[in-house]
């Protein structure tokens, strides 16, 4: 929740720090972010915040339901 709650924040230095150098981001709509950094910019300009639902944990396994919200940009 570290994680999320800095790109709430719109700290996305800390974000980052939280990514390992080969994370791979695919997003909902198909498109993939090769490196942390091509993500984090990615999330720099979308300036959305999380909208919590549900976490569920399970020994080392978490799932996280949310919604990304943001402002139409037109």
């Amino acid at each position: 929740m570290s994680y999320i709650n800095a790109l709430d924040r719109q700290d996305f230095d800390s974000a980052r720090k939280q990514l390992g150098d080969n994370v791979l981001v695919k997003g909902p709509a198909g498109e993939a972010f090769r490196s942390p950094d091509e993500f984090i910019n990615m999330m720099r300009n979308q300036r959305g915040k999380y909208d919590i639902k549900k976490m569920f944990v399970d020994g080392d396994d978490v799932c996280l339901l949310y919604d990304f919200i943001t402002k139409n940009r037109m």
